[in-house]
């Protein structure tokens, strides 16, 4: 109980000092949760980390609670590691990767055109193709008005 006073003590100081947004560090319940969006005017952020013993709550959850912004970026961090360890693991054990329909082993690799529009190629082949046209377009204007000069 101790720590959640501390914690509400230092947040409110950072509203006093004109934060636009609040983070409490360490929240460990609901209840906790609660009270420093009770005692906060400013919107208020959760950071997660899965880590054990270390309850979660869902963005939904985490909104009721008063929350405005969550954020589980070591989420994404830590699935697109575990991923790439998975994948070189298997490199060196040289089997072979496939990116067929999932089996009883789950796929390893997305399929291409997954990949493919993931990454973006599409807008960015949209995007080249946009600036050569253009570019071609101001070499042809260029061309046409030495033709004009030299006329």
């Amino acid at each position: 109980k101790e720590v959640i006073l501390e914690t509400l003590k230092r947040c409110r100081a950072f509203q006093s000092a004109g934060a636009d947004i609040v983070y409490a560090e360490g929240l460990e319940t609901e209840e906790e949760m609660k009270a420093l969006n009770a005692a906060i005017t400013v919107p208020t952020m959760i950071a997660q980390v899965e880590r054990p013993d270390v309850p979660l709550v869902s963005t939904s959850k985490a909104n009721e609670l008063g929350f405005k912004l969550s954020l589980r970026g070591v989420t994404v961090l830590n699935a697109q590691i575990t991923a790439t360890k998975r994948v070189l693991q298997a490199l060196r054990e040289e089997r072979v990767l496939h990116t067929g329909p999932p089996s009883l082993s789950a796929r390893e690799l997305m399929p291409f055109q997954e990949l493919y529009e993931t990454v973006g190629f599409p807008g960015a082949y949209a995007w080249e193709r946009d600036f050569h046209t253009s570019q071609t377009q101001v070499a042809l204007l260029k061309e046409t008005d030495r033709d004009i000069e030299s006329s």
